[in-house]
């Protein structure tokens, strides 16, 4: 059997790895090259450590948390697809557990 045929074995049962923009398509109008698009996609990773960081930070601060939360709910509907899915399938385990948390936090009544 060549490699190719081997590495097909299942492939029909098996989810693929394609990789899906989280992102909404609108917020890279203005990037001009590849480079300009993998910059913006950083800050925006960059952004959501930093929403993360401030939530963990105000624990017991329930105002700084309300503000936080309706701050992000505003920017989760400008920048993601879909604001319940904003973690990049190729993350690690504890942060899609953190963003987890933070989501069901962020989407209490």
């Amino acid at each position: 059997m060549k490699a190719n045929e081997i590495l097909a074995i299942g492939n029909e049962i098996c989810s693929t790895n394609e990789r899906k923009s989280i992102y909404k398509k609108e917020i890279f109008a203005e990037c001009k090259t590849d480079k300009e698009k993998k910059n913006l996609r950083m800050k925006l990773r960059k952004k959501l450590d930093a929403v993360i960081a401030e939530f963990i930070a105000s624990n017991k601060n329930i105002e700084k948390r309300k503000a936080l939360k309706k701050a992000w709910q505003e920017y989760a509907k400008q920048v993601y697809i879909n604001e319940n899915c904003i973690v990049d399938a190729n993350a690690n385990t504890e942060k899609k557990d953190t963003i987890k948390n933070f989501l069901s936090a962020m989407n209490e009544k």
